[in-house]
């Protein structure tokens, strides 16, 4: 872990007030500033907070002499600051740019930042799978001075992990196990050592994003899960599977609120995320290190700490609230859960099964007869419903229905040619509103509707007949028009009818569209394409 950019970040060098204690607390940064300075020159890999350079550097630099109280002069401190300034601003470019191609290394990594008094601190840590598992600390952490707070945040993450990926995931828990055991995030000798008072309760979200990226590059590996570009959603190989490099976040949750293990498969819930402090100095803090280098565009933290940064001046990181661990998880990857082999297998089965299914039912359907029994009733004078034969007698008293029952739903088309050689189409009828095809299989069906009634005849005679045509599929030419030359009509009509059909006249009981029982004559088509069932009649005054 290498110590952050932002380094002694925003200092508040109140080196005119007469406050003894913040005097001494003054001395005693700037004095630590220069100790590290001296261990930069030395080769270590240190960088620093612009604000902190440039104060130095510039005219309030002078008062850092004036607080000095003691004769000898703080060590390590330059003679020309100008100089010394711009080399420790080239040193933090080459550090942040080392930072942002640490991604093209492949490993897993992401920034951290904490609080020490008003002092801001951002580095980098590094999680690895490690190999020889025996040497694997319970905390999952390696490293020198590793406070107990942050074991006890390690542990927590760990916990937090398994419950997305059990509970969520839906994943076996001893494949899970079997992923989290070797991963291990490297702690290395840090400022963090040197801070007494550091709480690093605020690392809970960089600990869960360093645990849950390793994890999911072991279960990608063992083909357990396919883990997508949550922008792109392009597949990842276990390598590219990374924290993306622009987020730095800082955040807890409420880990008190975990359930019993037991209960994760079969109820999951969510750990509400916890608010943490000082959240608007440390983005300030990262918009600071952007000034340097464009390193940062996001900057994750709990949904709790929103109405406090409403005020935030943010002006190069988009901030993202995070409400819980499911809302945390999903920010970075899009997952997905692979099934074994032998489950594709029996899928691909299955699928071809259905499929085969499906398209031999298909085939009968469009292959199978139709069988459709039709007949044309005209209401007498007496009020009884008659059966019209070919050229039998109408008046424009006696009105006509039709009576339709068939074995599978079908389309029905209606049309009258008149003696004028009109043709007219009666069903299904906008105009007439005379009801919508298809027409259901195995349901006495009368046209007109029943409360329509009967299909009306005007006073013009002649002959006239009527046209029946019945089919499994619609048939286009017919669908869209309400009226139809006789010789366009004929056309469409011609080829039906004429091959592949039987036709049977029988005497059956019906109910009427009044609801009585009548014994009547209907036709019977039997057919494997288009019914055609015609009458003429003739019609007087």
């Amino acid at each position: 872990m290498s110590l952050g950019p932002d380094f002694f970040l925003n200092i508040l060098l109140q080196s005119r007030n007469a406050n003894p204690d913040v005097v001494d607390q003054v001395r005693e940064d700037i004095y630590r500033a220069f100790v590290f300075l001296s261990q930069a020159r030395q080769g270590r890999q240190l960088a620093y907070n612009y604000d902190f350079v440039r104060f130095i550097g510039e005219e309030e630099g002078r008062f850092l002499f004036e607080i000095e109280e003691r004769s000898a002069p703080l060590p390590n401190v330059p003679d020309d600051l100008g100089a010394w300034q711009e080399e420790h601003i080239a040193l933090l470019r080459k550090e942040y740019e080392g930072w942002h191609k640490i991604r093209e290394k492949g490993h897993v990594f992401s920034y951290f930042i904490f609080m020490q008094g008003q002092h801001a601190f951002i580095g980098t840590l590094q999680a690895k799978i490690e190999k020889d598992e025996k040497n694997i600390p319970d905390y999952h952490i390696t490293g020198k001075n590793i406070p107990e707070n942050i074991k006890k945040s390690v542990k927590e993450s760990v916990s937090l992990v398994r419950h997305y990926l059990i509970g969520n995931g839906k994943i076996n828990p001893g494949v899970v196990e079997e992923a989290l055991k070797p991963v291990v995030i490297l702690w290395e000798e840090s400022i963090v050592s040197q801070c007494a008072s550091f709480k690093g309760d605020s690392f809970n979200f960089l600990f869960a994003s360093l645990f849950f990226t390793c994890t999911l590059r072991s279960l990608a590996q063992k083909n357990v899960l396919c883990v997508k570009d949550k922008c792109t959603q392009k597949v990842l190989v276990p390598e590219h599977i990374q924290i993306p490099s622009d987020i730095i976040m800082s955040g807890s949750f409420q880990n008190e609120l975990l359930p019993d293990e037991t209960l994760w498969e079969k109820s999951y819930c969510p750990i509400p995320s916890s608010k943490v402090a000082d959240i608007h100095v440390k983005i300030q803090a990262a918009e600071d290190v952007n000034t340097i280098y464009p390193t940062f565009g996001k900057f994750l933290f709990p949904w709790e700490n929103e109405p406090v940064l409403a005020e935030c001046q943010q002006k190069t990181i988009s901030l993202i609230p995070i409400r819980n661990s499911h809302d945390f998880f999903q920010t970075f990857f899009v997952v997905e859960k692979k099934h074994s082999t032998f489950f594709k297998l029996v899928s691909a089965f299955l699928a071809i099964f259905v499929f085969f299914l499906c398209s031999i039912l298909w085939y009968q359907s469009k292959t199978s007869a139709l069988c459709l029994q039709a007949s044309f009733f005209y209401q007498s004078q007496s009020g009884k419903l008659c059966s019209i034969q070919e050229n039998t007698i109408l008046t424009s008293r006696e009105n006509y229905c039709i009576y339709i029952k068939a074995d599978k739903d079908c389309y029905v088309y209606v049309f009258q040619i008149d003696s004028q050689d009109k043709v007219f189409k009666l069903f299904p009828s906008s105009t007439y509103k005379t009801g919508s095809n298809p027409i259901k299989a195995h349901i006495e069906t009368w046209l007109p509707p029943e409360e329509k009634d009967f299909f009306y005849l005007d006073e013009t005679e002649g002959e006239e007949q009527i046209y029946l045509v019945a089919c499994l599929d619609p048939i286009s030419e017919l669908e869209n028009i309400e009226e139809i030359e006789q010789s366009s009509f004929q056309k469409i009509t011609a080829p039906m009818g004429l091959k592949g059909i039987r036709s049977l006249e029988k005497i059956i009981k019906i109910k009427s569209f009044k609801k009585n029982i009548i014994e009547s004559k209907v036709q019977e088509f039997t057919s494997k394409g288009a019914v055609l069932h015609k009458v003429k009649f003739v019609h007087r005054k």
